[in-house]
């Protein structure tokens, strides 16, 4: 399922997911402790817990998740969000420059209006997940 291989001195995985080849460093050069990481990567591939990376880009992402909870937060809620999210990630969607329309009406029950009916919740859900972890590896590594 999964393969093991050394590079240097570090050992890599590789494995498929959605016929996608994955391959990643374990951050170790002992042997045990990459047989380890290897059964606990093909332990989560069985469950379907490892998902591959999204192709969508940084501002796609936020303008769908910014109209997600356009259509399920309350209105301070939605205005101390889109207020977080400004100050991590700047304006770099139309929903995060300072000019955007803030809805002043009680979220909407329908969420298809706001949402790409393409990507599920989760799906966007998951990927700010993502952005946020990377934001945050590239700020610390930027230090």
């Amino acid at each position: 399922m999964a393969c093991l291989y050394k590079r240097r001195k570090q050992y890599w995985i590789s494995y498929y997911i959605e016929g996608k080849q994955i391959q990643k460093t374990l951050h170790t050069s002992n042997e045990r402790v990459a047989l380890a990481k290897k059964k606990q990567i093909e332990y989560q591939l069985s469950l379907g817990q490892l998902h591959a990376a999204s192709q969508l880009r940084v501002p796609e992402i936020l303008e769908a998740f910014c109209k997600h909870i356009t259509a399920t937060r309350t209105y301070k809620s939605y205005k101390n969000d889109i207020s977080r999210l400004r100050s991590f990630f700047g304006p770099v969607c139309e929903s995060l420059k300072p000019t955007a329309f803030i809805p002043t009406d009680p979220p909407a029950l329908n969420t298809s209006s706001f949402v790409d009916p393409n990507l599920s919740h989760n799906t966007i859900y998951r990927n700010f997940l993502g952005l946020i972890q990377a934001k945050k590896k590239a700020w610390f590594h930027a230090k």
